[in-house]
């Protein structure tokens, strides 16, 4: 009973690691379920903080909600 998940994750992120995080989306995705990691390249842990990432990781979050028909033009 997940629901659509989206995760992004900085390629660099040493604490959790993008590979760990593929893994995780490829066993949600073998129940059928949807996983979307967006990875940012060159990017650590919490690099959303920075402005520049934070309005990229918006703009991802409505389009995100918006396929799901959470948000409506």
């Amino acid at each position: 009973n997940l629901p659509p998940t989206i995760i992004f994750h900085g390629s660099l992120d040493e604490m959790e690691p993008i590979k760990k995080i593929r893994k995780y989306q490829g066993m949600v995705e073998t129940f059928g379920l949807s996983c979307n990691v967006v990875e940012y390249p060159g990017q650590g842990h919490s690099f959303f903080n920075s402005q520049e990432f934070f309005i990229k990781t918006s703009k991802e979050v409505d389009k995100f909600l918006s396929s799901l028909g959470y948000i409506v033009n």
